[in-house]
């Protein structure tokens, strides 16, 4: 969506208008009607060019009518965003590793390569993969609160839908066969061995150590998993509440204060 607002090329007469605007206000071009899809939304333009810190280069463009190609665009749209975006991600982990289990999941404070490098090698399973690391971001400890759907109180509610929780018995026992079927009757059986938490992390892509796994089998369980676990994931993203960074640090402060 970025790409295509930034990347839109104005017509002549628009860039013509586009030039005569000096403040930061940007009118819209006379062309270009509220809620057009038209390329070159020039208020959708100008937002999302603050949002990333683009506006300096975007005011040169459009006072002096000299527009880059879209190569350009993309070139540099693409690198600042990669870097922000980069720069954010490492800020909502590092500090936090105690309160959520994406370090132990992906064993890094930045990003989770693996289940990326997957979702572009297998586009068709991106949303599922993505949520997989979004529920490795929310936090284990919590106010206590009532499960969503079983109503039980929990302080964890990814690990408690993962293995507790009664409304996901049968997902379960389906994710039993699935890790039997892919992995082996071997692997399937250590998996389950495993306490609560470390069964959870698995689940949410953890590197398989119990037992050698080819790369390739992997890859095939994780994406089955992936997919099975939808509803699950639908139901504990769906709560956003419950990965409120503030709330996990202040939980975290308090722990420390009181020791």
């Amino acid at each position: 969506m970025v790409v295509n607002i930034l990347f839109g090329v104005l017509s002549p007469h628009d860039r013509q208008h586009c030039c005569n605007v000096c403040s930061h206000g940007f009118p819209l071009p006379s062309t270009a009607k509220p809620g057009s899809k038209t390329r070159g939304f020039v208020d959708e333009c100008f937002e999302v060019a603050k949002e990333y810190g683009l506006v300096e280069w975007l005011e040169g463009y459009w006072l002096t009518t000299d527009f880059p190609t879209v190569d350009a665009w993309k070139h540099l749209v693409k690198t600042t965003i990669q870097t922000q975006e980069s720069e954010r991600w490492r800020e909502s982990t590092a500090s936090e590793t105690n309160c959520h289990r994406f370090y132990r999941v992906h064993q890094t404070n930045n990003k989770p390569h693996k289940l990326w490098t997957l979702a572009r090698q297998q586009p068709e399973y991106q949303r599922d993969l993505k949520n997989l690391i979004l529920l490795s971001t929310i936090p284990t400890r919590h106010t206590v609160k009532a499960c969503p759907t079983c109503h039980n109180a929990t302080e964890d509610l990814v690990g408690h839908l993962f293995t507790r929780c009664f409304t996901f018995n049968h997902l379960r026992q389906t994710l039993a066969e699935e890790i039997a079927n892919t992995l082996g009757v071997r692997v399937m059986a250590k998996v389950h061995e495993q306490p609560d938490e470390r069964f959870t992390e698995v689940m949410l892509g953890a590197e398989i150590v119990e037992e050698a796994v080819e790369p390739a089998v992997w890859s095939a369980f994780i994406t089955t998993t992936a997919r099975l676990l939808r509803p699950l994931a639908a139901m504990a993203l769906k709560h956003a509440t419950w990965k409120e960074r503030q709330n996990c640090s202040t939980e975290k402060e308090n722990r420390t204060h009181e020791s």
